[in-house]
């Protein structure tokens, strides 16, 4: 593992339960569209009132494509040399600790919110589907609030470790 000297243990922790979530997001989703006869609402317009009908299998790609994803990220964490990921500001010897695990940090929280965005969009596509608009927006607030932290976090800790 190329990362390992970055890799908290709370990253793990947040990435075995990033890869459940992804996997049971897909297992729920079979057993809701396989007891599910006719017709369902497949999309929704903004205020929630569906909008486009179809197949309980249509929305089957939505958890496979974000366990794919979830998974590629892990391996993305632990085999691709953080060292090579893109990253603005200089690197130093001094700051690099901080940047690695910081961008590791991000990256393992985004998809623990991925996933957690498929496992209740599998919920929510055949039960309480007035709460997906509000859980994906939340979720996409709670990803951006991340992103920001840790972008505004990494330049701090260049600047103090430069």
């Amino acid at each position: 593992m190329k990362n390992r000297a970055y890799i908290l243990f709370w990253h793990r922790i947040a990435e075995a339960a990033y890869l459940i979530f992804s996997l049971a997001a897909l297992i729920v989703y079979i057993i809701f569209a396989a007891s599910t006869k006719g017709e369902i609402a497949t999309h929704f317009a903004f205020d929630g009132t569906p909008d486009a009908y179809g197949s309980a299998w249509e929305g089957i790609t939505f958890p496979i494509v974000m366990l794919i994803t979830n998974i590629a990220m892990s391996a993305m964490v632990h085999f691709l040399p953080v060292q090579s990921w893109n990253m603005p500001g200089q690197v130093t010897e001094r700051n690099a600790p901080f940047r690695y695990r910081n961008a590791i940090s991000m990256v393992v929280l985004i998809g623990l919110c991925m996933s957690l965005m498929s496992l209740l969009g599998s919920i929510f596509m055949f039960k309480a589907r007035a709460l997906m608009g509000p859980v994906t927006i939340g979720l996409c607030v709670v990803m951006t609030v991340i992103i920001i932290f840790y972008a505004v976090k990494t330049y701090k800790e260049s600047k103090r470790y430069a």
